[in-house]
């Protein structure tokens, strides 16, 4: 709710040489997230990579896949024959009810397709598991290929105590998807 990753990300990618600038684009749900978000941002120096935009949960409101096609025309990233172009890379970390319905509409929409790469962020310890069960049933019938990542929930640590090891450590992980078809 910070731009935390999104900053990670873009201090992260270099500019490719030979193809498009990249543009990442950062949704939040509260208005006072995305303030904080684009502050950060900004103390990052990475707002000309980085757009944050709020997505208003009203019934009948915009969806996810409406506000990032339409931030991706504005942004210009048209594909030169008319058609919208794909997300290359998907980071899920929202709310963990909404993972399965988002990407499924992202899919509907066609925002995601062959050789979209999907990160969705704490499925082990939020049990997100019909997101889990999608993906192996996609990977299954061949459209993606899928691996679970496990590591540990941020900022738990095992804490040394004298001789013995105190574990706080929560276990966690990262379903890493790629899109083939």
């Amino acid at each position: 709710y910070c731009g935390y990753a999104a900053i990670m990300m873009a201090a992260t990618l270099e500019e490719p040489n030979d193809g498009p600038a990249y543009k990442i684009f950062s949704v939040e749900a509260v208005e006072q997230h995305a303030r904080v978000a684009r502050s950060m941002i900004e103390l990052a120096g990475l707002q000309d990579k980085i757009q944050v935009l709020l997505l208003d949960l009203a019934v009948g409101s915009m969806t996810v896949s409406q506000l990032l096609r339409g931030a991706m025309e504005d942004d210009g990233k048209d594909c030169k024959d008319g058609s919208a172009s794909r997300a290359d890379f998907v980071f899920i970390d929202h709310d963990k009810s909404l993972y399965l319905p988002d990407l499924r509409e992202l899919e509907a929409n066609r925002l995601i397709g062959k050789a979209t790469h999907v990160a969705a962020d704490n499925v082990i310890f939020a049990g997100i598991d019909d997101y889990r069960d999608y993906v192996k049933t996609l990977a299954n019938d061949g459209v993606v290929e899928t691996t679970l990542e496990t590591s540990y929930v941020e900022y738990s640590q095992a804490e040394r105590q004298s001789n013995s090891v105190q574990t706080d450590v929560l276990r966690d992980g990262i379903e890493l998807t790629v899109y083939l078809k």
